[in-house]
């Protein structure tokens, strides 16, 4: 069963990370249709309010203003991952079917000769399953 095919039967919206490391493999170990598999998952689990689209973009833009500010001076491989994670579930929620994301990055300058500048991600672009490019979010 798909996402999305869970979702539509269940009437709510569970996160990219709670479907694919609790719900699919749930569905996986059972022999259940997905029909009375829907009736039995504990809705109180995963129904909960996920964050809005414009929520979802703050919190981007926080973590990309926070790589941009330290990536002269060290890389944190945790909130590149947490971005790539609010990313795919944009992309995952609000992006055509089938698409996928690319986190644009941008360059800073060497500051007076102290640092040789560094790479940030600056823009989140959304595809299609064309590739063709469906929305651009400035995020830093």
């Amino acid at each position: 069963m798909m996402k999305h095919e869970f979702e539509a039967l269940a009437g709510y919206e569970v996160s990219v990370s709670d479907y694919d490391n609790i719900i699919e493999p749930m569905y996986m170990a059972t022999e259940l249709s997905k029909e009375d598999f829907v009736k039995v998952i504990c809705k109180e689990r995963f129904a909960f309010a996920l964050k809005s689209r414009e929520e979802i973009i703050q919190e981007m833009r926080k973590i990309a203003g926070h790589l941009k500010k330290t990536c002269d001076h060290f890389m944190d491989i945790e909130a590149e991952e947490k971005l790539k994670e609010l990313a795919e579930e944009y992309k995952e929620r609000f992006g055509p079917y089938k698409g996928g994301f690319l986190l644009n990055t941008r360059y800073t300058l060497e500051h007076l000769g102290k640092g040789r500048g560094c790479s940030y991600p600056a823009e989140l672009e959304i595809y299609n399953s064309k590739y063709h490019t469906t929305e651009k979010i400035k995020i830093a």
